[in-house]
């Protein structure tokens, strides 16, 4: 075994480009915040070295990192409001566009051939279910909950923000 990090931090989550040479993983670059830390997504040689750290400007946690088959992207999911969205990076640009998002959940996924993405997606109203797709274009292929939910009456849920009593906004759900 060989020790390529050296951040005082935490580092998780490693994945492996396709051609072997470098590594993807969630860093946690602020070690003293223990838990407030904000998690990024880095890159690094597989031989060590100075990492690269592409969502320094995002102030969202990141999270499971995947490369992209050619190795010019990386998946990977962020956390937004109570939200889990499925996005992915340029490491040259450090552009990142959020594949999926909105009022969901992204809980698991992986990547096939072409970029096909598989993906565990639940809603406030709807447990999980896979979808396949690719970019923004899903389709959701299991039904598991369908039957069941119809029998139930579903409160509705409303994505709020609000002006707490010091004058901070505040974003919350309300049931009807």
């Amino acid at each position: 075994l060989r020790r390529v990090t050296t951040n005082e931090g935490s580092d998780s989550s490693p994945a492996w480009s396709p051609d072997g040479k470098r590594l993807t993983y969630v860093s946690g670059i602020e070690p003293d915040l223990i838990w407030y830390q904000t998690r990024h997504l880095a890159v690094i040689s597989a031989e060590g070295g100075t990492p690269s750290i592409l969502t320094r400007d995002l102030d969202r946690n990141v999270a499971a990192p995947r490369w992209d088959q050619p190795g010019e992207g990386i998946y990977f999911q962020v956390e937004d409001s109570a939200e889990d969205h499925l996005a992915w990076i340029d490491p040259g640009s450090r552009k990142i566009e959020r594949l999926l998002e909105g009022p969901l959940s992204v809980s698991g996924y992986d990547v096939g051939p072409g970029g096909i993405v598989a993906s565990r997606i639940a809603r406030i109203d709807r447990p999980a279910e896979i979808h396949v797709g690719k970019g923004k274009e899903v389709e959701r292929v299991t039904y598991v909950n369908d039957e069941f939910l119809e029998s139930v009456q579903i409160a509705e849920v409303e994505n709020v923000t609000f002006e707490s009593p010091d004058g901070t906004e505040v974003e919350g759900f309300i049931t009807y």
